[in-house]
């Protein structure tokens, strides 16, 4: 399971909300949110951050 996938389910775990709640919180399918957890699939960026902004976080790319 890719680690974004990992933080997603942990925040959701932690504050209690479904993969349902989170499609209805962020127009993600609950079959796609699934099969990040369930299939180790790879969530596409458009709805990693849908989900991400849905839990309140956002993606974000930083020069180190």
């Amino acid at each position: 399971m890719h680690w974004t996938v990992r933080y997603v389910f942990a925040v959701a775990a932690d504050r209690d909300i479904s993969v349902r709640e989170l499609e209805r919180e962020s127009g993600v399918g609950v079959n796609t949110i699934s099969r990040w957890k369930e299939e180790g699939r790879m969530p596409n960026i458009n709805s990693l951050e849908k989900v991400l902004a849905s839990l309140g976080y956002r993606l974000k790319i930083e020069k180190i």
